[in-house]
């Protein structure tokens, strides 16, 4: 991917600016085993602190079992709790999940990195989720659309999302 091409395609597919599209270009290339080509590749993002990092909403942390790229249902188990029982996630909602992921995987993984880089990630990864799963019609974040997202890992297009 290059930084044309992955604004392109934000713009396109969930109307992202190029500014914030600009900024994961740049996490991307950051990553890149050759930046100087000015493209990355999944391979460049898969490894742990790229954009996978500790206190994920969905995954367990990398130094607990090295599983850290799949879906973890007890993980995103206690992520939903924090939402409790609304039916559209708040801004204050979406921190208290990310605030308790933080705490509950810093009790429990020792080598715990939770860093300027991750702080960045995770807060950016939280903004992307809400912003760009807001139903166009409310203007809010169905807590519905955030289980397809994660559980099913694609967009909730069957569920309405726009």
């Amino acid at each position: 991917l290059s930084t044309p091409l992955l604004v392109h395609a934000l713009a396109v597919s969930i109307n992202m600016s190029a500014e914030t599209a600009t900024t994961f270009a740049g996490i991307g290339l950051s990553a890149s085993r050759d930046p100087a080509s000015g493209t990355f590749d999944l391979d460049d993002l898969n490894r742990h602190n790229i954009v996978e990092h500790d206190a994920s909403l969905s995954r367990r942390d990398f130094a607990l079992n090295g599983a850290s790229q799949a879906f973890s249902a007890e993980i995103f188990a206690e992520t939903l709790a924090h939402l409790g029982d609304a039916e559209d996630i708040t801004i204050p909602a979406a921190a208290a999940a990310r605030y308790g992921r933080v705490e509950t995987e810093r009790k429990r993984n020792e080598n715990f990195t939770y860093g300027a880089r991750q702080q960045f990630a995770s807060y950016l990864e939280s903004a992307l989720y809400y912003q760009a799963l807001r139903d166009a019609r409310t203007g809010k974040t169905p807590v519905d659309f955030f289980k397809v997202l994660f559980e099913q890992e694609r967009l909730p297009y069957k569920e309405g999302w726009r």
